[in-house]
């Protein structure tokens, strides 16, 4: 049975995921508190074999390399993700930080099926917060980082934002078949059917 834990991590209180099967584990985003993450994963014996990335900015980002100093895990995101977050664009100068610099282990692309364990997870290519954004949808779950939040959607006034192209990507997330809990960068989670209904962008029509 797969299990979903958010950590609320760092400044921003970015939600980091720690999803688990069997005893193998996937963490999306984790933007801070590499030794929180790890240890939450060692108390409840699940081992972390893979980083998913929903794309590069400094607070979803800021404990890559450290998490996978720790494990071992693969670090995977979109092709232009580590040189997104290995740049000016991260935004981690904001923060006063300097980013601990990695490579992505496996570039993925939209449509791309990430296998861990007993888990799939398909890529679906966002653009729009970012240029290198992406979800991660695994069975009824999406992972949607700062694309879609609760009633709302990322902001697009930093470095490779762009409204016209995250219209398009929340209109695709939209027409996705059936329900779907989701699971965003910030703040609670909402349901698809939800954001069909009432999420700003829809004013926007």
């Amino acid at each position: 049975m797969t299990e979903i834990t958010k950590l609320e991590v760092g400044k921003l209180a970015t939600n980091c995921y720690v999803v688990s099967n069997n005893g193998v584990a996937f963490v999306v985003d984790p933007g801070a508190e590499s030794e929180a993450i790890k240890e939450y994963c060692d108390s409840h014996s699940l081992t972390i074999e893979a980083i998913l990335l929903t794309h590069g900015h400094y607070d979803h980002v800021g404990a890559v390399k450290s998490l996978q100093n720790m494990t071992g895990a693969k670090i995977y995101g979109t092709p232009v993700c580590a040189d997104f977050a290995n740049s000016y664009k991260s935004m981690a100068f904001a923060f006063g930080a300097v980013l601990d610099r990695f490579s992505t282990d496996v570039p993925v692309r939209d449509g791309d099926n990430i296998t861990i364990g007993d888990m799939i997870v398909k890529v679906m290519e966002t653009p729009g917060h970012t240029k290198d954004s992406a979800c991660f949808i695994l069975d009824d779950n999406i992972f949607s980082g700062d694309t879609l939040f609760q009633t709302s959607y990322g902001r697009t006034d930093l470095p490779t934002g762009d409204f016209n192209a995250l219209e398009k990507s929340l209109k695709r997330l939209f027409g996705l078949d059936g329900e779907y809990r989701v699971y965003p960068g910030h703040g609670p989670n909402t349901t698809l059917s939800i954001e069909r209904q009432h999420n700003l962008i829809n004013f926007n029509d």
